[in-house]
């Protein structure tokens, strides 16, 4: 089994990097579970009615969102990096005490599709990365799959080599969110805030179409067996001069929705989503293929006359128009309503919930290698003595963010692009600072008071970039039980 194997990207698409503008890159995932349950015919009985975890079955999403960024772009970093995959494959899988997440990734400028070029301070690369966790975090606060969210959904920042040292110098959660809390209207915050919106009205649509689709067939379905026992019971045999099975040939292309929303992009022609045929319900009820588990048993020659069927055929020429209208409208309305609010030269304030962040960090690449990658930047540990100097707190509060929430570190002792040493000072450090935060601090967003915010672990024979022996696979288990212990 791949464990860094990924499906395809529920959307693809760009954003203007709230630094200066330059378009990147991005992707976001949505769990299979949402996915799956979507696709489903609904159970008589409501999974959300049972305990997840006494059934065994992992939690519904809850509403958290998790950024991951990739190691450095001139060295070929970018988000199909092989540890990016497995950290968002792994956050997409929920447990019994552990929701799943809304994966965001994306490619730093100079990486990808991104335009642009790397930076030599890793500041724009900051921005960049706020500009993604800024538009994850709108785009959950939108979402509607029909599952509840949690009061303060997690905002977990990940980040792999050059990525994780991208995430350690964000500043703390408010200060990220900030930008977009009420940008002018011009600005690329509030195209970013706008694009959140639009992308989960069309999620949302879909969200809708899929339930609406599957609850017309479990009608059907239930029509049908009422019918059969019907006939059963008067000794009725069915009718053995039914036509042959119908197709429905709507003369509707599997992928127009995406066509009807062109006109959201007049921003940006470059914007158009991609999105996975995972969700798109019209995909779903349009498409011939037996992949349709909600409609496979929906079989609209059996048992009816040449009447029937042409009603039948005709409701559901009228009921995919609908659909199509449904698609369009939501997400014309979900984005007006966004728009609608833009009073003066500033959007108008979103009432996000408050977040509890938290951070993933792999192979930090501290030392020689974070100092040649960026000529200026090193982890806020050792650029003490400059903030004393220019009384510039902003790293401290970076590290800070670090000792006080949620956060691991995981690295491999025989990594040649890290100082050991160093890491070890820093981590060590971090945990003492961590130990203090928790004794002296009554109220906290860690999850669990009984033991520090930061966590590291060193990994013997673990190399930069994962590949000695079952190096990759005690990764993935260190990551699962981090994860797990972040809870509901």
């Amino acid at each position: 089994m791949d464990i860094t194997s990924l499906p395809d990207p529920t959307l693809s698409f760009s954003l203007p990097s709230i630094h200066d503008g330059t378009s990147l890159d991005c992707r976001i995932y949505l769990p299979p579970s949402i996915l799956a349950a979507l696709s489903s015919p609904p159970s008589p009985i409501s999974p959300l009615s049972l305990s997840p975890s006494s059934a065994g079955l992992p939690l519904p999403w809850q509403g958290n969102a998790a950024v991951v960024a990739h190691p450095y772009a001139p060295m070929g970093g970018n988000y199909n990096d092989q540890i990016v995959r497995l950290l968002t494959k792994t956050l997409l899988t929920g447990t019994p005490t552990s929701p799943p997440y809304v994966v965001a990734t994306f490619n730093f400028r100079g990486a990808g599709h991104s335009n642009g070029r790397t930076s030599w301070t890793a500041k724009p690369e900051t921005a960049d990365y706020m500009t993604v966790a800024g538009f994850v975090s709108y785009f959950a606060h939108y979402l509607e799959p029909g599952t509840p969210k949690a009061l303060n959904p997690k905002l977990l920042c990940c980040g792999y080599s050059y990525g994780a040292l991208v995430t350690s110098l964000l500043p703390p959660v408010a200060a990220v969110l900030a930008p977009f809390v009420r940008p002018l209207r011009s600005a690329p915050a509030a195209e970013v805030r706008r694009r959140a919106a639009r992308w989960a009205a069309v999620q949302n649509a879909d969200f809708s179409a899929c339930r609406e689709a599957a609850e017309a067939a479990a009608k059907a379905a239930a029509k049908k067996t009422e019918r059969e026992e019907k006939e059963k019971r008067l000794g009725t045999p069915p009718s053995s001069t039914s036509p042959k099975k119908a197709r429905l040939s709507m003369g509707i292309r599997v992928g127009t929705a995406d066509d009807d929303l062109h006109h959201h992009n007049h921003h940006n022609h470059h914007n158009s989503p991609r999105r996975s045929h995972d969700v798109a319900a019209l995909k779903h009820m349009l498409s011939p293929s037996p992949r349709r588990s909600f409609s496979a048993d929906h079989r609209l020659g059996e048992g009816r006359s040449s009447k029937d069927m042409a009603r039948e055929n005709d409701k559901t020429h009228h009921g995919v128009a609908g659909l199509l209208a449904k698609v369009r409208h939501r997400s014309e309305d979900v984005h007006s309503h966004d728009e609608s609010k833009e009073e003066g030269e500033h959007l108008s304030v979103v009432e996000l919930p408050v977040v509890q962040p938290a951070y993933l960090m792999v192979s930090p690449p501290v030392g020689l290698a974070s100092n040649l990658a960026t000529m200026s930047v090193s982890l806020p540990l050792f650029k003490r003595k400059e903030r004393a100097l220019s009384g510039d707190d902003d790293e401290g509060a970076a590290e800070r963010k670090l000792s006080s929430n949620p956060t691991l570190v995981v690295y491999g002792d025989a990594d040649a692009f890290l100082s050991s040493k160093k890491i070890r000072q820093w981590t060590a450090k971090l945990a003492e600072e961590s130990k203090a935060s928790s004794s002296t601090t009554s109220s906290s967003s860690n999850t669990n008071l009984n033991k520090p915010a930061f966590e590291s672990l060193e990994v013997a024979t673990a190399g930069h970039f994962w590949a000695e022996g079952r190096t990759l696979y005690e990764l993935q288990a260190a990551v699962a039980v981090y994860v797990a212990s972040l809870g509901a």
